[in-house]
């Protein structure tokens, strides 16, 4: 699946999902004083048993990765156990063609 296909279709789940992971999703960000109906999800994958690694872009072209954690924990009380912002150095990472994807959805 294309990037960008990916992102708008890991956005409308964290926008109108119902599932315990997309409300924590919201919540969390609002947390990070992010607004979960704008920001573009760019990648969102589980990474072990108990985690999953995520990328957002918002509206005015930061960058936030992150894991959602929920080791010993329920989906409704995970956390964000890693909060980075890439907004500097995304181009040189391993998720400029997600990252550049998310952006053309957000223009």
């Amino acid at each position: 699946m294309p990037e960008s296909n990916r992102a708008t279709e890991l956005t409308e789940l964290l926008r109108a999902g119902d599932e315990p992971v997309w409300s924590r999703l919201r919540e969390l960000l609002v947390d990070k004083g992010l607004d979960p109906d704008e920001v573009i999800v760019a990648e969102l994958f589980s990474d072990d048993n108990s985690l999953e690694f995520g990328l957002v872009v918002t509206p005015d072209h930061r960058v936030f990765q992150f894991d959602f954690d929920y080791l010993h924990k329920t989906i409704a009380t995970a956390e964000f156990s890693t909060w980075r912002d890439l907004t500097t150095s995304w181009q040189n990472s391993p998720y400029d063609e997600l990252v550049s994807a998310a952006f053309e959805i957000a223009n």
